[in-house]
């Protein structure tokens, strides 16, 4: 190919994308000749050079972590996540979740800031869920996550509203861990997203200090059984509605 080795490096790190005619060429050399594999792959590379929506937003992105998780939230044909404290971004009304995001963002980021990430939200949440080939999208939450007040008792009940019309989907379904489970283990917040294909699931981690996205197999098993074992202490989606209503009207 008459590369540098250091092309041949970012080429396999990810960090440049390739073109259509190195694509080819690589393809000959690697034996590929099938049309259909070929035609494929030559798509991947077209669409791979398009700039994404939050390419706008990303001097405003927390991390570089985060910013892969907005491509693979993309590409993913399940999201399975668990929170213990707040409802998920991807299900927050925008009331709810301006104020998180005004209480979450660091002293030296300004108002400006919370306000591109409020949009960033709302972007995430209108391409997964209001596109076509939507995944599935499953949550576990704790009952206090629910009771936790955000604001005012108006903007919780507006939010558990939300939460239990959201629940009526087929692609989302919302467990909760009811009080009368008693004390579990867990691990903090953290999302398992899975692909079509052969393509292996990977876990993003995600806490005050830092987040991680996690792809190697051991560690992602330990997320799967984790998160089945917190399914067995949770109603089903059936009951987890009736209880996330009950509490909205608590919240009258």
């Amino acid at each position: 190919m008459d590369w540098s080795l250091s092309k041949l490096i970012r080429i396999e790190k990810g960090t440049v994308g390739i073109s259509t005619t190195d694509l080819r060429s690589l393809l000959a050399h690697y034996g590929v000749h099938d049309s259909e594999s070929v035609n494929a792959l030559i798509r991947l590379a077209k669409s791979s050079r398009e700039r994404p929506w939050w390419a706008t937003y990303r001097e405003h992105l927390p991390t570089t972590d985060f910013e892969k998780l907005l491509g693979l939230e993309a590409e993913a044909s399940s999201i399975e996540t668990f929170q213990s404290t707040l409802i998920p971004g991807l299900l927050q009304t925008q009331a709810y979740m301006r104020y998180v995001l005004g209480g979450i963002v660091n002293d030296v980021a300004g108002p400006e800031s919370v306000e591109v990430r409020e949009e960033v939200r709302l972007r995430r949440q209108r391409s997964l869920f209001e596109s076509d080939g939507a995944p599935v999208f499953r949550v576990v939450l704790d009952e206090a996550t629910l009771r936790r007040v955000a604001q005012s008792p108006a903007v919780m009940r507006e939010q558990l509203l939300h939460l239990a019309d959201l629940n009526t989907r087929s692609n989302i379904v919302i467990e909760v861990i009811p009080f009368t489970a008693g004390p579990y283990v867990d691990s903090g917040t953290f999302q398992l997203l899975s692909f079509p294909g052969a393509d292996p699931p990977v876990v993003y981690l995600e806490n005050a200090w830092y987040d991680e996205l996690i792809d190697k197999k051991d560690q992602v098993q330990k997320y799967e059984q984790l998160l089945a074992n917190l399914r067995r202490r949770a109603l089903d989606k059936g009951q987890s509605e009736a209880l996330i209503r009950k509490i909205a009207d608590e919240f009258r």
